[in-house]
């Protein structure tokens, strides 16, 4: 290397190091800001969810003087219809879903990739949490023992609520092309009503159950 190559390039290095260095200093700025904008729009979705998820809890949670709150009155009432309306198939059909479970109803020819009692074993994995277990100590211990009789009726009669839910979900579920299924509260709450010609109040209630 020449002499004036190495004078060249001498002088030329620390002006390249400044250049990335500024242009590092830039980029993270930048980056720095768009962070910043993001965090600050998702402040305000959060801060706009929260507020309706608390105005929707006081509604639902309000005993409005009857000492019963509005969500355990309709959950209630809501399962001592079904129980009613559907024959007290909580009762009746006991042993068929035992059988169920047992495997007396497989058929390796059915369609599916799962038994009926590994299906049973998800849907228990997925809603079984420590809320199910705590809750019942803090009912106790709120409550007394007595607590434990009503959370068993409100138990019975739900069982009639989450079967007519199940049965929806089922109905008004989506199965893509790949096999994959969507399904739920938010799709039969829409396209049930809206088979009744209520889908603009079944879309309100679908994302309000969303929100909750």
């Amino acid at each position: 290397m020449s002499r004036f190559s190495q004078i060249l390039l001498s002088f030329l290095t620390p002006i390249l190091l400044c250049t990335s260095v500024v242009y590092a200093q830039d980029t993270a700025a930048d980056e720095a800001t768009g962070n910043s904008w993001i965090q600050e729009r998702i402040g305000k979705l959060d801060g706009l969810f929260g507020d309706t998820v608390e105005l929707m809890a006081g509604i639902l949670f309000a005993d409005f003087g009857t000492g019963m709150p509005v969500i355990v009155a309709v959950l209630l009432l809501g399962g001592i219809y079904y129980s009613f309306y559907f024959g007290w198939l909580s009762l009746r059909g006991l042993k068929h879903s035992i059988d169920i479970i047992r495997g007396c109803y497989d058929d390796p020819d059915d369609p599916g990739e799962i038994s009926h009692f590994k299906a049973l074993t998800s849907a228990l994995s997925a809603t079984i949490g420590l809320g199910n277990i705590a809750s019942v100590a803090v009912a106790m211990g709120t409550g007394g023992p007595g607590a434990l009789f009503w959370m068993v009726l409100t138990a019975f009669f739900g069982m009639a609520s989450k079967l007519a839910s199940c049965t929806l979900a089922v109905m008004y579920r989506e199965i893509h092309p790949d096999g994959r299924v969507s399904g739920g509260p938010m799709y039969y709450l829409e396209k049930g009503l809206g088979a009744k010609g209520l889908r603009p109040l079944g879309r309100t209630l679908a994302v309000l159950f969303a929100l909750l």
